[in-house]
């Protein structure tokens, strides 16, 4: 990864996705919300940097229901659906996501954004802390959420159009329908909203206003942890995972003497690993006994869904084969590809043995943590069954204590922007 000021939408465009891992399927949901708000943003003729946070903040707006799968299905079909307020104010997952990226050096701005953005119009008339996005993403979300997937988009245009009328001056803001009311007259409008095919030209319509947000190779170990602490919280049991595999792997990987560069791959890489992990139920991830083949179906597909997410992303590419290749065998026996021995270069192997590492030693729901000697027990089994590289078992085996130490606890493992490894 040579990143030093990369365009950010291509980036925001692969990690929205994650969040419309629902299953079986993708919802495009956030990628449908974009291009209504940038439609009325348009219309409004919005400044640039304002149209640019809109854009990003659409991309992630439901950020903070991640990580709860129930969630995410409701908030899908939720005409109905009455979440909890916080602060008797804020919509729970609206409040989570603030949370989410209040701290985080590249996501900051996008936090009041999202914070704000399922208030209704009515309830915050005079107060001068929401932002004119947090206005038109309300809108925007609520057109999209009312649109029925079993009935031509056209044959809603009517009953959408007066919901919003009706909530002009309670629900929305006047000036946002107006402009709403306009843009929408159009069938283009609508029928772009419902065609996937339309997203392609989109972004690249929109393409300029990813350089307003360019990022460095440190903002990606930003946005990694970011990512990295949504996918932990879909477990109790996961809580640091993401981290601890991290640290492992980047532990592992110097001592076989990779580049600075390499080890911020690395970092990254393990941070995702998992981020296909969002398509899963909590209740499976979290389920205590055996898996049936319906939910070890589902657990099959993660890293098929890690590989895409992050292969979409500019030079990713290297950082995708070795987050996604994580449960890959040297006998052709793994998942999801089936790749043999020389297919996976020594970053995959070095992954694949930091994760059974960590995941050997964590609490799950079906067990508790291991002791070293039967993970060293078992992962050595693996390496002489072919399963893990024998030579960075033995290397994980020499420096057991360390690598122990390095996961621990979330302060004590290698941060590659503090310390003097690179």
């Amino acid at each position: 990864m040579k990143i030093y000021h990369g365009n950010s939408l291509n980036l925001m465009r692969a990690l929205s996705m994650a969040l419309e891992l629902l299953s079986v399927n993708l919802s495009f949901h956030h990628w449908r919300v974009a291009i209504i708000a940038m439609a009325i943003a348009e219309e409004m003729k919005l400044p640039y940097k304002m149209s640019a946070t809109l854009l990003q903040a659409s991309l992630l707006h439901d950020i903070g229901a991640a990580p709860n799968w129930n969630t995410r299905v409701k908030l899908r079909s939720g005409k109905n659906y009455e979440e909890k307020k916080i602060g008797q104010r804020y919509a729970l997952h609206a409040y989570d996501g603030y949370a989410c990226l209040k701290n985080s050096h590249y996501f900051g701005e996008l936090a009041g954004i999202i914070l704000h953005h399922h208030e209704n119009w009515q309830d915050t008339i005079g107060k001068t802390d929401v932002p004119l996005q947090s206005r038109i993403l309300r809108l925007a979300d609520y057109v999209e959420v009312h649109i029925d997937p079993k009935k031509h988009i056209l044959l809603q245009v009517r009953d959408i159009t007066e919901c919003i009328k009706k909530g002009n001056g309670i629900l929305f803001s006047p000036e946002v329908v107006q402009c709403f009311l306009s843009v929408s007259r159009t069938e283009n409008f609508w029928l772009n909203i419902t065609d996937r095919a339309y997203a392609d030209f989109f972004f690249k319509k929109n393409e300029a206003y990813g350089m307003a947000n360019t990022y460095t190779e440190n903002d990606v170990i930003d946005i990694a942890e970011t990512f990295a602490a949504i996918i932990d919280q879909t477990s109790e049991f996961t809580y640091n995972h993401s981290c601890s595999v991290a640290k492992i792997a980047v532990f592992l990987a110097a001592k076989k003497g990779f580049s600075d560069n390499e080890l911020k791959d690395m970092m990254v890489a393990g941070l995702l690993h998992d981020i296909g992990k969002l398509s899963i139920p909590n209740e499976v991830l979290e389920k205590p006994g055996k898996l049936s083949d319906a939910e070890f179906a589902l657990i099959h597909q993660h890293t098929y869904y890690t590989y895409w997410i992050l292969r979409q992303i500019d030079g990713f590419e290297q950082i995708a084969e070795w987050a996604a290749y994580h449960h890959e065998c040297l006998d052709g026996s793994g998942y999801p590809f089936h790749l043999q021995a020389e297919a996976l270069t020594l970053g995959s192997r070095i992954m694949a043995v930091a994760d059974i590492f960590v995941a050997l030693r964590e609490d799950r729901p079906y067990r508790p943590g291991l002791p070293q000697g039967e993970i060293l027990c078992i992962i050595k089994k693996m390496a002489e069954n072919f399963k893990l590289d024998k030579n960075l078992v033995e290397l994980l085996a020499d420096n057991y204590k360390t690598a122990t130490f390095l996961v621990s606890g979330s302060e004590t493992g290698i941060d590659l922007r503090k310390e003097n490894i690179i």
